[in-house]
């Protein structure tokens, strides 16, 4: 199992030389940052896409059996994580800590998770490999003081559910609107050989909000999260977003009382065969 040395303060990240180069680039500088819009994800746009990589239908197929291997190693690690949290929720309820490393192995399986996505997605042409290294991919902040009562077996768990109804169905919402914007963009990407900077926000926003909901439920921050995304090409993200709001009560209209089930939140390994 990997592990690397995290910060007990704020995660700093220097630029590391062996980095992939669409994920080392530079991204939003950090005097434009808005610290609501936790965590930051530094990903740059690519500029360079693949266009065999958005043939409708293939493309995404072909991505998906690359991702096998990584997306069941994901599988294998996500169960070490659970199980290493379930400890880390006694110690700190006993102790009033966070394990130095929970926090590591959980940034590492976050920072693993994103990039599988982010390369099925075409954010990023490089395949995500197997490890789950902290790359700076994903800046967290190591909890230094985590709410005990938070921490209590199946009580604090319970609450923190509750209180992510309302975030979750909302990160759902922007979540389905990048998938549709990552479908439309395959077309611009195939015949232009350019990425829509309007997908590669909304698609990067939507896991963000996806990764804070995890910290949330993690322990990582007691802070709920904000429900703030980029509102760059803001007529086309809200296009975006009526869309899958439209596509979403349709589905739930086809869908018998009885079997409904509770929102569901997307995984690291899409299970779209789009391409893009």
């Amino acid at each position: 199992m990997c592990m690397v040395k995290a910060h007990k303060h704020t995660v700093h990240h220097k630029e590391h030389t062996e980095a992939p180069a669409a994920i080392s680039e530079t991204s939003t500088p950090h005097t434009e940052r808005d610290i609501r819009m936790y965590p930051h994800i530094a990903i740059s746009r690519n500029m360079h896409p693949n266009r065999w990589y958005a043939v409708m239908i293939l493309g995404g197929l072909v991505k998906i059996i690359m991702l096998i291997p990584v997306a069941l190693w994901l599988g294998l690690v996500s169960v070490w994580l659970f199980m290493v949290v379930i400890y880390n929720s006694f110690r700190v309820w006993i102790f009033g800590n966070y394990s130095q490393y929970a926090f590591t192995l959980a940034v590492g399986v976050m920072t693993l998770g994103a990039r599988i996505s982010f390369f099925w997605a075409g954010i990023t042409d490089t395949y995500p490999g197997f490890s789950i290294k902290d790359t700076g991919l994903l800046e967290f902040t190591y909890p230094e003081h985590p709410n005990r009562m938070f921490a209590t077996p199946i009580v604090g768990g319970f609450i923190r559910i509750l209180m992510m109804i309302p975030f979750g169905l909302y990160q759902r919402v922007i979540s389905t609107a990048a998938y549709i914007g990552v479908l439309i963009s395959c077309f611009p990407v195939l015949f232009t050989g350019k990425y829509p900077e309007s997908t590669h926000e909304i698609y990067v926003d939507g896991y963000r909000l996806n990764f804070a909901l995890s910290a949330y439920m993690l322990g990582i921050s007691d802070t709920y999260p904000s429900f703030r995304i980029s509102m760059n090409h803001k007529w086309i993200k809200i296009a975006l977003i009526i869309v899958a709001l439209l596509y979403m009560l349709s589905s739930n209209s086809y869908s018998s009382p009885r079997t409904a089930t509770a929102p569901t939140y997307p995984s690291p390994m899409p299970s779209r065969t789009t391409g893009y």
